[in-house]
């Protein structure tokens, strides 16, 4: 990927020029910035004693790349019953990869650019690791499971959607393995027309402890027992979310199980988003969908009691939300800290921060919060990492656990999203007493998309005919190809056509004209008009009105010879 400044490197498919949304199929197109009209009944002006079109309410969000929609949670692979399978049910073998299919499933469009799945390896024989990714491009060999003999493991990713619709999965152990792919949710491609959620990030804090009773009552969850929680305006999750991004944690198991989460007041899916044992604390991150009333459910589907804490890491907010949060991009992977398959060794009781933005090719500016893989190997002593916004204060909320010795030959993995700060920087703290080696690979992106100014020079020329043009200049300060709307009113306010009335996408600094379809207008009659600029879902204000009458009485002379 580019790694240009700005978020020009986000190069979505340029359309320099568009239909219209007027059944006669009206075009908009993109030119160069228009010199002035040396006619001056040509130049629109305000004009008096015409009633201003009214819009109403404006959406403060329209479809870009890069907005979340969440799914029902469905699995789209399972190998122990042929599930997303060609050939029928089959473990993945020792260095096997699968394509698995997830568009045209469960509501994910066909230019989704990537989906956020729980992968999970079940009935393993040997330990190692798994790999997910974008089926067009090599395997990456960077782990995105960890996988233990005898163990199921779990982690949710969020991988970048192939050219036909899959996602690939890759074994990296000496055995077969069983997996199970999740899905959650996706994200938006190019084409899509209906705006989908954006980010909002939080602070690393605890809302739920079972062992505490913070956040509910000071006891584990029974074996097949659930609790229910609040956490919208909780933990800096937002009053209004639908979807809370959270680490789920089980801990303090006498056997093995699942955990389930889920909206309250919704059936149980029944599908595993972490597993647990009892050998030590077990986390995952994970999308749940909030009731109206901002709660979720967490159900032990286990042979024991078990303990859960809850970490908040960010949410999700719908189209309808002001502000307009942050919108994602795939990248990579790429690393950007450990420079070897055992990682970089970070010393006992001691934190590194290390530079993310403009590392690797990504973009030096408008980061807000990297999705990434944290790899663990060699821990000489049991403990945890902490991973957080560059220089902040260390939250002491485990991203991963580790024991002492163990990880030598694949490591703990964890899936996770992280704050970076205004620099562009991470911090790991290492909370044990022995070194440990450290891989960090950023697998996407959250940008907060920047409103874009107001359109200017609007102009109307050819006013003595029925088909008018319309124009005006559109941009971007960050550099993309910003799209100017044109919204047309009868002298009433009647909105003419759809609303916008037509759109086109231009390079920043250059005007979108429109030549008004034929048999739209009447001579004689007054009209008025305005535009928006828009860019990645976010819509500048309106500009001035402006107001035209058609009269081809006033058409110049033919030339003469």
């Amino acid at each position: 990927m580019s790694g240009s400044c700005g978020r020009g490197w986000l190069a979505w498919s340029r359309l320099v020029t568009v239909a219209a949304v007027l059944a006669g199929g009206a075009v908009v197109s993109g030119t160069g910035p228009l010199a002035q009209s040396a006619s001056a009944k040509d130049v629109s002006v305000q004009a008096a004693g015409v009633l201003a079109p009214d819009p109403g309410p404006q959406p403060p969000l329209v479809a870009a790349p890069g907005q979340f929609v969440s799914a029902p949670v469905y699995r789209v692979l399972d190998t122990r019953y042929g599930t997303g399978e060609a050939g029928g049910a089959a473990k993945l073998g020792a260095g096997a990869s699968l394509a698995v299919p997830v568009t045209g499933v469960d509501g994910v469009p066909a230019d989704a650019t990537s989906v956020v799945v729980n992968v999970n390896a079940i009935n393993t024989t040997a330990s190692g690791y798994l790999t997910a990714f974008d089926s067009d491009v090599a395997d990456p060999n960077v782990a995105s499971v960890g996988v233990k003999a005898g163990i199921s493991t779990n982690q949710t990713d969020t991988i970048p959607v192939s050219s036909t619709g899959t996602v690939s999965v890759a074994n990296h152990t000496s055995g077969a393995t069983d997996v199970v792919m999740t899905l959650m949710g996706y994200f938006t491609g190019p084409t899509d027309t209906t705006a989908g959620d954006t980010y909002g990030n939080a602070p690393w804090i605890k809302i739920v402890d079972t062992t505490s009773g913070l956040g509910t009552a000071q006891a584990p969850i029974p074996a097949g027992g659930s609790i229910t929680v609040q956490v919208s305006g909780q933990g800096g999750i937002a009053t209004g979310a639908d979807t809370a991004v959270v680490q789920l944690s089980a801990l303090n198991a006498s056997q093995g199980g699942y955990l389930t989460a889920y909206a309250a007041g919704t059936a149980d899916p029944g599908v595993s988003l972490l597993f647990y044992d009892s050998s030590m604390t077990y986390r995952d991150l994970a999308y749940v969908s909030l009731s109206a009333a901002g709660k979720m459910t967490i159900t032990n589907h286990g042979g024991a009691p078990v303990d859960l804490a809850l970490v908040t890491r960010g949410y999700l907010m719908p189209p309808s939300a002001t502000p307009v949060g942050a919108e994602y991009a795939p990248v990579g992977p790429v690393i950007v800290y450990g420079t070897s398959s055992s990682g970089t060794q970070v010393a006992a009781n001691a934190s590194v921060t290390f530079q993310v933005a403009g590392t690797a090719g990504l973009p030096a500016t408008g980061l807000v919060e990297v999705a990434e893989h944290v790899v663990v190997t060699k821990p000489v002593a049991s403990g945890f990492l902490d991973v957080y916004r560059g220089g902040g204060t260390d939250p002491n909320n485990a991203t991963m656990n580790f024991l002492a010795g163990d990880g030598t030959d694949v490591g703990y993995q964890d899936s996770i999203l992280s704050q970076v700060s205004p620099t562009g920087q991470e911090t790991i703290t290492n909370h044990s007493s022995g070194t440990v080696g450290v891989q960090v690979a950023v697998v996407g992106m959250f940008f907060d998309p920047q409103v874009p100014p107001v359109p200017s020079f609007l102009q109307t020329t050819a006013m003595y005919t029925t088909t008018p043009v319309l124009s005006g200049i559109v941009q971007d300060a960050t550099g993309d190809d910003p799209t100017g709307e044109i919204f047309l009113f009868d002298s009433s306010g009647n909105p003419i056509g759809g609303a916008p009335t037509a759109t086109g996408q231009v390079t920043t600094g250059e005007a979108v004209t429109w030549p008004v379809t034929p048999g739209t207008l009447a001579d004689g009659s007054t009209y008025q008009w305005y535009m928006q600029t828009c860019d990645q879902g976010v819509c500048s204000a309106s500009s001035p009105t402006q107001a035209f009458t058609i009269d081809t009485a006033a058409a110049p002379p033919d030339p003469t010879a």
